[in-house]
């Protein structure tokens, strides 16, 4: 049995007119041309045209929400690791200002030994 190349797949008689470069096989771009010749001519009406403007136009708009979507959640996680850094930081300057009791696990402040109080 020989390999099979693309050369040795057989197509339709509309699709090798979609099939520009006679490789024997459509392209993504060749098919999706070819699904919208509905009426199997081997071109494109005017009207089939107009279908493929609004369906790209509106895919553009869809895209542009996407990419619009995609900055906000870039701007969010960004924000999201500024505050854990800050909130690290801080925390670790809190730890520096007190120390615990090892017998009875009060929170003394460094330097009194003064137990610690939340007003």
């Amino acid at each position: 049995m020989t390999p099979t190349s693309p050369q040795d797949n057989t197509l339709s008689v509309v699709s090798k007119k979609w099939d520009t470069d006679n490789k024997g096989f459509l392209t993504e771009e060749e098919r999706t041309l070819r699904n919208l010749d509905v009426e199997g001519t081997g071109a494109l009406t005017s009207k089939q045209l107009a279908s493929f403007a609004e369906q790209y136009g509106a895919l553009r708009k869809e895209n542009k929400q996407i990419k619009r979507g995609l900055v906000g959640l870039a701007v969010l996680a960004l924000l999201f690791f500024v505050g854990t850094v800050v909130a690290s930081i801080v925390a670790a300057q809190a730890s520096r200002d007190t120390a615990t009791d090892p017998k009875t696990g009060v929170m003394l402040a460094s330097g009194t030994n003064s137990p610690v109080s939340v007003n």
